[in-house]
């Protein structure tokens, strides 16, 4: 299988994990879960924020990081992409670290 098919499938597979291990399917924790399953879990909750509440995007970048970042860091999401995402939101440039 080519790398990145093998990646996209887990990531696809990955994206409902949560960093503090309660997700699903397989209930992942901490590094298991890597950044990407995580910001497309993150992208996964800004999409129904914005469909079915019919919001704008800068207001559902803003909900989601008031709620997760009024609970401890690294609950739902890699501690990194509640960061990165917040930098984005704040000044338009990602600011992630490669996943090692």
């Amino acid at each position: 299988m080519v790398p990145l098919e093998k990646m996209s499938r887990d990531v696809i597979a990955d994206h409902h994990e949560c960093f503090d291990g309660t997700g699903f399917p397989q209930g992942k924790i901490h590094k298991q879960v890597t950044k990407e399953a995580s910001m497309l879990s993150f992208i996964d909750v800004l999409d129904h924020l914005r469909t079915e509440k019919n919001r704008t995007l800068e207001k559902c970048f803003e909900q989601v990081l008031k709620i997760h970042l009024q609970s401890p860091l690294g609950q739902k999401f890699h501690p990194d992409v509640i960061t990165g995402m917040g930098n984005f939101l704040k000044t338009g440039k990602t600011q992630l670290k490669k996943a090692s």
